[in-house]
């Protein structure tokens, strides 16, 4: 992890804040959280307040491309 000389001492960098939008049924809300890690719960709640009947989709299925090359070797 990346740390700062400040006055104080070392402290971790301040992470910029996380400009978020909506795009469920043509909804076009935009707002910002302060970091990363707030963004799915934010989310959430915006689903949660503005959206409760949204239900999330089923994943895509994997392609054969995808199935091919798993992360395993080769094997011959």
């Amino acid at each position: 992890m990346l740390r700062v000389w400040t006055e104080a001492g070392y402290a971790a960098p301040a992470m910029a804040p996380v400009q978020l939008s909506c795009e469920i049924d043509g909804c076009t809300a935009s707002w910002s959280v302060a970091s990363p890690k707030l963004m799915k719960k934010s989310m959430d709640v915006h689903r949660a307040e503005f959206h409760p009947g949204w239900v999330k989709p089923d994943p895509a299925p994997m392609t054969a491309y995808r199935l091919d090359f798993s992360g395993r070797g080769r094997q011959f």
